[in-house]
């Protein structure tokens, strides 16, 4: 909605020069409402045309205690060359423009709050001030020097951040077992450890890894069948090239302990780990069962970090 609401505002046009050829032509409609009771007091029309670089007033300033609201403006550029237009607000002295470029044959219209340009067949080429672009543009500030007002260009080295990252969770469930014939087994379901074992271990590598990653998180996810005494507990691992070679346990890297029958899905939550090269990590899983105890793990659901 564009309104006049003081006796100092005005709507003009003009053109940034003089046409080639043939003045644009102008019709629009507004009325006039009371500030007092709200109702509409008047319903006007208007024609015109341009005047070359010279003001055209398409609604001239309200009466006291009366708002001028535009209705409907529609100019056509008559023209045999493109031309620029200005739809200019003025208060008093402070002027505010509104600019389009009007290929020949090309409407700017205004209906129900919006400006809308199209071309001589109807398409709509541009709306609210911006015009088609091309493909991989982007409406911004100057690519190097002082602030100036933003303008639709092309991307520059400048504008890309030093990082971009994203958070990425991905499935594991392939396991290391020191001993897959009395220990820690495969299944189908992912790894399965069986009655009266203590202190058992197998590991979840982390092969997904990029250098450059952060693992920030983790879940291990399993079912427990308890019926004596069972425990389970992970932990993220780091291996160092060394001579020989060596492990670190990530500080925080532990999860709570499972203790209890049922389905569990517990989190751990280890210091943001950036992986590095000569360096590989793991997920050691450690498990002990009672008489008629089971454990079944099917993987790991890992979070991390990734650098574009």
């Amino acid at each position: 909605m564009l309104v006049l609401d003081s006796t100092t505002r005005s709507l003009v046009a003009l053109l940034g020069g003089a046409v080639a050829t043939n003045e644009l032509p102008i019709i629009g409609s507004y009325v006039d409402i009371s500030q007092t009771t709200f109702a509409v007091t008047a319903s006007s029309a208007f024609q015109a045309q341009s005047n070359g670089s010279t003001e055209v007033v398409l609604m001239a300033a309200p009466g006291a205690a009366t708002s001028r609201k535009l209705d409907f403006l529609l100019i056509r550029n008559a023209d045999t060359a493109a031309v620029t237009l200005r739809v200019r607000y003025k208060d008093g002295a402070t002027t505010r423009d509104y600019a389009f470029t009007l290929a020949v044959g090309d409407i700017l219209k205004y209906v129900d709050g919006d400006f809308v340009l199209v071309d001589s067949n109807g398409n709509i080429k541009q709306t609210q001030g911006f015009a088609n672009q091309s493909a991989n543009v982007v409406f911004a500030g100057p690519s190097s020097g002082a602030a100036v007002p933003p303008t639709f260009r092309i991307l520059v080295g400048a504008d890309i951040p030093g990082t971009i990252s994203y958070s990425r969770t991905f499935l594991v469930n392939v396991f290391n077992f020191p001993d897959p014939i009395s220990e820690w087994k495969p299944t189908i379901y992912g790894t399965y450890l069986g009655v009266s074992l203590a202190a058992k271990k197998c590991w979840i590598p982390l092969s997904f890894l990029k250098l450059g990653d952060i693992i920030t998180a983790y879940n291990l996810v399993g079912d427990a069948i308890e019926t004596t005494a069972l425990t389970l507990d992970c932990k993220l691992v780091q291996v160092n090239k060394a001579n020989p070679l060596t492990t670190t346990d990530i500080t925080n890297g532990a999860m709570a302990q499972v203790t209890s029958a049922g389905n569990f899905d517990v989190a751990g939550n280890p210091d943001d780990t950036t992986v590095v090269t000569d360096k590989q990590y793991l997920l050691e899983v450690q498990g002990t069962t009672g008489v008629l105890d089971e454990i079944y793990v099917i993987g790991a659901e890992v979070t991390v970090t990734r650098l574009i």
